[in-house]
């Protein structure tokens, strides 16, 4: 391990430190689970609470081109680095499941970037879980 530089002042704040909105969502339509789907989405997200978005990066089977039938996979998932930390998905297509992770040291609006949310999903989606952790 590298040692701290001499200098080096531990920093105090006042304050909490960061926020967490995690979602977790189920009846979700299909077409939320493609990448085509989910770095758009996740743009959108990032403007409407205001986070300037670093590079975007997604993993998983998507649709199969050479088939009507969706390939058999796990789900997709995506990562959106933040200038101030990072939102993940993970969103799983065979139970219509996705979860959301939105986690920065800075500010933003919880009901802001649910209302987002839900604004671009099917409407007979289920928030089955909704936690907003205050780190220190």
């Amino acid at each position: 391990m590298t040692p701290l530089p001499k200098n080096y002042k531990k920093k105090t704040i006042k304050g909490p430190y960061g926020l967490l909105l995690s979602l977790d969502i189920h009846k979700v339509d299909e077409r939320f689970f493609t990448a085509e789907f989910l770095k758009p989405f996740i743009e959108g997200l990032c403007d409407t609470i205001k986070f300037k978005r670093g590079p975007f990066h997604s993993w998983g089977n998507d649709y199969n081109e050479n088939e009507e039938k969706k390939v058999k996979c796990d789900g997709i998932s995506c990562i959106q680095f933040l200038e101030h930390s990072s939102i993940t998905c993970h969103a799983i297509d065979e139970l219509g499941y996705i979860f959301i992770d939105i986690f920065t040291c800075d500010t933003f609006s919880p009901s802001l970037a649910e209302q987002y949310i839900l604004s671009k999903l099917n409407k007979d989606i289920e928030i089955v879980s909704e936690t907003k952790i205050i780190r220190h």
